[in-house]
């Protein structure tokens, strides 16, 4: 979970909270449920995930809400949830907030676990001064503070994180940005990679392999450039599931960031195919453990869109729906690329 969930600086009433919202998800929401998990209540309340789904039509209340329940269940500190339901549509007839149905089932069921609902609030969209109203209390009103000056907004800028403008703007960050002759280029020289190996044993080509992905991600750490032989030659090695499983821990280290702008790199100008897969896994991982669910699913979509048979990336996804926490996975993935009986970074694993 990344420092920007937990962060609660500045969050000290509804105003505040509805201020941090893109900043904990990552971009501006529109048309959507968000659902706030929160830790330690009667302390230091604090925000440990978010989580976002487009909002549905009356008839389909109860499937995005059981959509809502695995991250529920597979939080085991939390002490209860706050609901935010952002529409343009106002007030419905009776004077109701829009989709009051759809909270009233959301506390019912959260009741049905002993997880309460401890507020839900409206609001048609997330700027300064944008009006909000609350569900539990039709009395209770106020307005938004400017998300873009909020103590989690200089938080989030000052630690290196971005918050985008809307999800299609942050989907946009992962699409291809080449022309045919790139693609055709690189395809090629993954392809002379593959079939003209460097001279040496298999554990000391995957030893060097292995080395030039961290120093890679070292170079961009220090704000160095990197050209296209490199980024080509780093795509092929991570095609190798060895140093794909190796450089898994690089989500963890204090080069995270460096990391995912590698992968992010190598999937905008990657050839569209399976070259672009285990870019868009590491990717997935890394957002996800760091606490960036919403760029966790839109690479996961991006791996599985250029192979739908991935296991990994199935895998990611399945845990990510069932609402395993990145934490959880985080000690997997440690687990799993712990050094080999060689003592080797890549153990000894086909």
């Amino acid at each position: 979970m990344n420092d920007r969930l937990h962060a609660r600086e500045g969050m000290d009433g509804p105003s505040d909270l509805l201020a941090a919202v893109p900043h904990l998800i990552g971009f501006y929401p529109a048309e959507s449920l968000i659902v706030l998990t929160f830790h330690d209540v009667h302390t230091e309340p604090h925000v440990n995930t978010a989580i976002r789904m487009d909002l549905p039509n009356q008839g389909e209340y109860d499937c995005i809400i059981a959509r809502v329940m695995p991250a529920l269940l597979a939080d085991s500190d939390i002490e209860g949830v706050v609901a935010i339901v952002t529409t343009t549509v106002d007030k419905h007839a009776g004077h109701c907030l829009p989709h009051a149905e759809l909270v009233t089932r959301l506390a019912r069921r959260c009741g049905e676990l002993a997880v309460p609902l401890l507020q839900a609030f409206w609001t048609p969209e997330f700027r300064a001064d944008a009006p909000w109203g609350s569900y539990a209390d039709p009395r209770l009103s106020g307005t938004i503070a400017d998300p873009a000056t909020s103590a989690l907004a200089v938080a989030s800028a000052l630690a290196g994180e971005v918050t985008y403008g809307s999800r299609a703007e942050m989907t946009n960050l992962l699409s291809p940005q080449h022309d045919e002759d790139t693609a055709a280029r690189w395809s090629a020289a993954l392809d002379a990679l593959t079939e003209h190996p460097t001279t040496g044993t298999d554990s000391e080509q995957c030893a060097a392999q292995h080395r030039l992905v961290l120093d890679t991600i070292q170079a961009l750490a220090e704000g160095g450039e990197v050209d296209e032989d490199i980024l080509i030659r780093v795509l092929h090695a991570i095609g190798d599931i060895r140093i794909r499983d190796a450089v898994f821990t690089t989500a963890l280290g204090p080069h995270s960031r460096a990391a995912e702008r590698l992968w992010i790199t190598l999937i905008r100008s990657a050839p569209t195919g399976p070259e672009v897969v285990e870019a868009a896994v590491l990717l997935t991982f890394s957002a996800y453990v760091r606490g960036h669910g919403t760029l966790a699913a839109i690479a996961a979509e991006r791996a599985l869109h250029a192979d739908p048979d991935h296991t990994l990336a199935r895998l990611l996804a399945q845990a990510m729906a069932c609402g395993i926490g990145p934490n959880e996975i985080a000690l997997i993935a440690h687990a799993a690329t712990e050094p080999g009986p060689d003592h080797s970074p890549l153990g000894s694993q086909p």
